[in-house]
């Protein structure tokens, strides 16, 4: 809705080729696609994210930071499925979940570091990265390089899903 087939068709030969480039049993997508469109209709806005008793890491610290960066990206998500969204608001949001996922990385290590984690410097690093593309992410957003997609889809897939549900579960 809202473009035509040989525009689709352009948009899909160039993720094609950017997967093909990338290697065997590779996925890539084109960000520009109608996904902010729809996005902004959307009466119920995105996926919620919740905390179960079941994510708990058996440290109490870590874990009240853990919700407080679940709250934080639900708030984010309200935000940015706003039927009038506020750029100004939208990037407050994304600063206050940043702001507070550098602060709880800092703790983590520290608590690792305390518990003896073998593997703390590959997690340190982890940390860094997320950190830096979080920026990179926030950056591209404020300039309108990327939209709400983008900022949607590092949240869900890679704070929420990669980093505490798998690197932090290990």
């Amino acid at each position: 809705v809202g473009e035509a087939p040989a525009d689709w068709l352009e948009r899909l030969d160039a993720a094609l080729a950017e997967a093909k480039w990338q290697g065997r049993n590779r996925v890539a997508v084109d960000a520009r696609g109608q996904s902010d469109d729809w996005a902004k209709e959307a009466r119920n806005g995105f996926q919620r994210f919740e905390w179960r008793d079941a994510h708990d890491s058996g440290d109490p610290g870590i874990d009240a930071e853990h919700r407080e960066c679940f709250a934080l990206a639900n708030a984010l998500m309200d935000k940015l499925s706003a039927p009038k969204a506020d750029r100004a608001e939208q990037l407050a949001a994304i600063d206050a979940l940043l702001e507070h996922a550098a602060t709880h990385f800092e703790q983590e290590e520290s608590v690792l570091e305390r518990c003896g984690y073998a593997d703390l410097p590959e997690h340190a690093r982890v940390h860094a990265g997320l950190l830096n593309r979080a920026q990179r992410v926030r950056e591209d957003f404020a300039r309108g390089k990327a939209g709400v997609a983008e900022v949607v889809e590092f949240v869900a897939r890679d704070i929420v899903s990669r980093h505490f549900f798998t690197v932090d579960r290990a």
